[in-house]
């Protein structure tokens, strides 16, 4: 019999999915940095075509200037029961991580992210107007009915399978007809929102429009990273979080995703029901926080 479990106050269960077209995958290089010991994964690079190019074919094009890798953030933070993340420098395909990053958790709701961006894009290749009606809700407001509606519209697990292969996924695992417990790690996580900010998964017709609205998260399920980067940064930040307290367990499972121009984070936690939600927001927060540096930091008012 499947487990019982509460989100938001409400009884939470869910269905299937299915996959998308192509990704990027990460080879492990260990890596230290002031006393924290990192590993760093260089992703190939994906950009969307541009149109209305000036070049002609007497002209060279500009060599683009080589990206200077940041460098190797250090994340220092405790708590009370189990966390991981895992960070993307957009620039030069570098991921930092903890060193447990390829542990995985349940998704929750950070998985409607690419149930989105799946629908979006089999709806263009079929050439017909995707449902807005439950895509909007399911993002802005982490709407599980929509959610559920959407996963087996996508085909339930077929979904999950796609982006698995989409993105190429390493520590991805599917929970046959419940979206919410799909296994996945951080490192995985942040492939998926590069994955998402590329154009790979819901691509060129739709990627700006899903990122958009990922950037008008509200209610209970803004939070985390957004939290923990300056007024500038947080205007223009794409997330999508999970957050579920299990009653078989006892525990919250708690995820934050935030895509932003030249980065990916990621944050999984897991830790006691007792601590409640405010917990693991505020340590996803502190994690960007310090990976971030104090150029993205929160500045307090009048500060």
């Amino acid at each position: 019999m499947a487990a019982f479990r509460l989100r938001n106050s409400a009884l939470h269960r869910a269905s299937v999915i299915v996959a998308c077209v192509a990704g990027v995958a990460g080879i492990l290089v260990a890596a230290a940095a002031g006393g924290a010991r990192l590993r760093h994964y260089p992703v190939a690079s994906w950009h969307l075509p541009t149109t209305g190019s000036t070049e002609t074919a007497d002209e060279e094009p500009a060599d683009a200037p080589t990206p200077v890798a940041r460098p190797a953030p250090t994340v220092t933070l405790s708590v009370d029961g189990k966390f991981s993340w895992a960070f993307l420098d957009r620039a030069t395909g570098t991921v930092y991580s903890s060193e447990n990053a390829t542990t995985t958790s349940y998704t929750e709701s950070m998985v409607k992210a690419w149930l989105a961006a799946d629908s979006l894009s089999r709806s263009a290749a079929a050439g017909r107007q995707p449902n807005l009606n439950l895509i909007v809700p399911m993002i802005l407001d982490s709407d599980d009915n929509a959610a559920e509606t959407i996963y087996l519209n996508n085909g339930a697990d077929a979904t999950i399978r796609r982006m698995i292969q989409t993105c190429h996924l390493a520590n991805t695992t599917i929970r046959s007809y419940w979206w919410s417990l799909t296994m996945m790690s951080a490192r995985d996580a942040v492939q998926l929102g590069k994955c998402i900010a590329d154009g790979t998964a819901a691509g060129p017709q739709w990627t700006n429009w899903l990122l958009d609205e990922m950037r008008k998260v509200r209610g209970e399920g803004r939070f985390g990273i957004i939290d923990g980067v300056n007024s500038a940064t947080a205007a223009t930040l794409a997330i999508k979080n999970g957050w579920t307290l299990h009653v078989d367990d006892g525990k919250w499972h708690v995820n934050c995703l935030a895509i932003d121009n030249d980065w990916v984070l990621a944050v999984m936690l897991t830790y006691p029901g007792g601590r409640g939600l405010g917990y693991g927001a505020s340590a996803c927060a502190s994690v960007a926080k310090q990976v971030l540096g104090p150029k993205q930091v929160v500045v307090p008012p009048g500060g």
